[in-house]
């Protein structure tokens, strides 16, 4: 079973965790408020060339519903509404290394973690 993930934002962090979960072959797609969205993704050889790798630049999260292997988001990208179906939501965090759930309208669960949380459970499960 291919996993579908959602990664929410732009910079490095999105980039390095696109660039990973991309080579495990899972299906990536990336949201992001910034025109210029795919510059990190292209700068580590994991951009929109990269298979299973979908880009959204200038897009927002208007909801999210659903639980962990069955989330809906709805996204709006250049003022059009699209629902995607994805597995798992990741959170890129910025610079600061700091989570910014509420810039997205999402908070904390179990289900939806930040990077850093994310990171840390692949290395406890090995």
């Amino acid at each position: 079973m291919t996993l579908h993930t959602l990664v929410v934002g732009s910079g490095d962090c999105a980039a390095r965790v696109t660039k990973m979960l991309a080579a495990r072959g899972a299906v990536v797609l990336v949201a992001g408020a910034e025109k210029d969205l795919g510059k990190d993704l292209m700068d580590q050889g994991g951009g929109s060339g990269t298979t299973g790798v979908e880009l959204l630049a200038s897009t927002r999260l208007i909801s999210c519903s659903g639980s962990v292997g069955n989330f809906e988001v709805l996204l709006e990208t250049n003022h059009k509404r699209i629902r995607h179906n994805v597995d798992s939501i990741i959170i890129a965090e910025n610079c600061r290394r700091r989570a910014n759930f509420d810039r997205y309208g999402l908070r904390p669960t179990t289900q939806v973690c930040s990077l850093s949380d994310f990171t840390k459970r692949i290395e406890d499960s090995r």
